[in-house]
């Protein structure tokens, strides 16, 4: 009795050695993938805001450019008037 419950308690002992071990390397696993798809996102999050910031700038200069002409140029139509 005494030797099948000592049997008994290597072999759980093996076997949740051997699950942590697989367990941890799953767990690598995971964090490797995390890790790429974290970094892609963040570079997808990069460049799109890079965008997002050329594209207002962009149009804030149009806009403003847009604005300045119109302002500068209204007097002359009175003027002509």
């Amino acid at each position: 009795m005494a030797v099948t419950e000592k049997l008994h308690e290597e072999r759980s002992f093996s076997d949740n050695y051997l699950w942590t071990k697989r367990s941890r390397k799953v767990t690598y696993r995971h964090e490797a993938k995390n890790l790429e798809l974290n970094r892609r996102k963040n570079l997808r999050r990069l460049m799109f805001s890079t965008i997002f910031v050329k594209k207002v700038f962009c149009i804030l200069i149009l806009v403003t450019c847009f604005w300045g002409f119109t302002y500068t140029s209204l007097p002359f139509y009175r003027i002509t008037e």
